[in-house]
């Protein structure tokens, strides 16, 4: 935890790595950028308290994709945690030694990080099953004055492109109902949709972040790529509940 009280996390998402250094997604050797992106990391936050990966680690589900990217991450010294995404399977990963990457929640410093499954097997859509929000709600009965961070793959809210809304969190309104008995909640950020975007929701922001590789062209009605090049995403946690990005 950073000086006075704040914490940094740094969030990168969407990295489809291969087992193959060779692997392209739409051109793109994905181990490349993500070790460009990481680069960007060091320079410019070097000082982050936690990484968050959220999601889509892997493309093609190899056990080497996984392997390196703990690698690289292991390189900027900083903690980090994995979230499942559309693409990782749980299963396959559980008799490994990455198992231990996919908690369910953090502490960090005056806040709680809540990292939630929204992967369902054979599925690209999100959702989050009952026993998910049954925990989600013993968290935050626990801790109602703790400033909490919520944190999913799949976007709960549209990002107004059609192909990607239609695999989006199947119950995202529905977390964000709930979430307004929890004012404790100030921030739920997300991946899966490969672009930058900042909503409001019962008094809650809602922020997607840039993959580390390929962009999706945002407001396209089909499936399109964008130019925007690979990124992350720094936010800053202040102890009193605030926070900037």
């Amino acid at each position: 935890m950073g000086r006075h009280g704040v914490s940094k996390i740094v969030q990168i998402t969407d990295c489809h790595l291969f087992g193959d250094a060779d692997g392209t997604l739409l051109g793109i050797n994905t181990r490349d950028s993500l070790n460009a992106v990481l680069a960007l990391v060091k320079t410019h936050s070097a000082d982050a308290d936690l990484v968050l990966v959220t999601g889509d680690i892997s493309q093609d589900d190899s056990i080497a994709s996984y392997a390196f990217c703990q690698h690289a991450l292991e390189t900027l010294g900083i903690p980090f945690v994995w979230l499942y995404g559309n693409h990782d399977e749980p299963e396959r990963l559980a008799q490994t030694p990455f198992a231990a990457n996919f908690p369910q929640a953090v502490q960090l410093g005056d806040w709680q990080v809540l990292l939630l499954h929204s992967q369902i097997t054979g599925a690209i859509h999100g959702e989050l099953v009952n026993g998910e929000l049954t925990r989600l709600s013993a968290a935050l009965s626990a801790s109602p004055d703790r400033p909490t961070l919520i944190v999913t793959h799949h976007h709960p809210l549209p990002v107004g492109s059609e192909w990607m809304d239609a695999i989006n969190l199947r119950n995202g309104r529905h977390l964000l109902e709930l979430l307004t008995t929890s004012p404790q909640v100030k921030l739920l950020i997300h991946g899966h949709t490969h672009q930058a975007a900042e909503v409001q929701a019962n008094g809650v922001t809602v922020l997607g972040t840039p993959s580390t590789c390929v962009q999706f062209l945002p407001a396209s009605p089909d499936f399109a790529a964008d130019t925007r090049q690979p990124g992350y995403r720094e936010i800053i946690l202040e102890s009193d509940g605030c926070f900037s990005s």
